[in-house]
């Protein structure tokens, strides 16, 4: 099938970039991140960014105050407060608002 047929239009500069075949891998590639902390949420970020479709994300953590400030995926949303909630749900709703067909186990 040519990668026309499935490319995402915010794919569009990528597959320019680096051509079909890659932007097809990148599409099939699985990552898993184990962790929340800047590091891995910029990773993931980025990751989805690119055209990861599966990205799972391990972290037994919940969302503390100090967290708030530190983090991109734990931001207050029109003040609602996340702290208290898993660490791991906020990054999976965070990653499906920059792609939305992504397949994201958190």
């Amino acid at each position: 099938m040519p990668l026309d047929d499935v490319v995402e239009y915010q794919d569009d500069r990528s597959v320019k970039l680096w051509g079909d075949e890659n932007q097809r891998k990148l599409y099939s590639t699985r990552v898993a991140v184990i962790g929340s902390g800047p590091l891995a949420q910029m990773i993931l970020a980025n990751m989805a960014g690119l055209g990861v479709k599966n990205i799972c994300v391990m972290s037994n953590g919940r969302i503390s105050r100090s967290d708030r400030n530190e983090f991109l995926c734990f931001k207050e949303d029109h003040n609602h407060v996340f702290i208290g909630k898993e660490k791991a749900s906020q990054i999976k709703k965070t990653l499906l608002k920059i792609r939305e067909s992504l397949n994201v186990y958190a």
